[in-house]
């Protein structure tokens, strides 16, 4: 199911000062919903996550649900999965590096 958009051009300032239930993504300019998924998508993802998660020492990642990563100057995606290697960043909103 593609994204739905939420409003039309949206300052990136805006967006990410805004707090929305579910969690929108931002594409050059754009709020979209993001599809959640079903029952079988949560399910597998719970078990990746889980499965990851018990690793994080052993392979040396980070592993985190749903959180906005910065991929380029005006998109902002919300994953999944994320897994970092190392620890854990500082910032609120992670970048993805260049």
């Amino acid at each position: 199911m593609a994204s739905t958009p939420i409003s039309a051009l949206t300052p990136g300032e805006e967006y990410l000062r805004t707090h929305y239930r579910p969690d929108r993504e931002y594409v050059d300019g754009v709020i979209l919903e993001r599809n959640v998924g079903e029952n079988d998508h949560a399910y597998w993802q719970k078990a990746i996550l889980l499965y990851l998660c018990a690793r994080e020492k052993q392979l040396g990642i980070y592993v985190i649900q749903e959180q906005r990563i910065q991929v380029s100057p005006m998109r902002f995606r919300v994953p999944d999965i994320c897994v970092l290697s190392g620890g854990r960043p500082p910032e609120a909103v992670f970048t993805s590096p260049p």
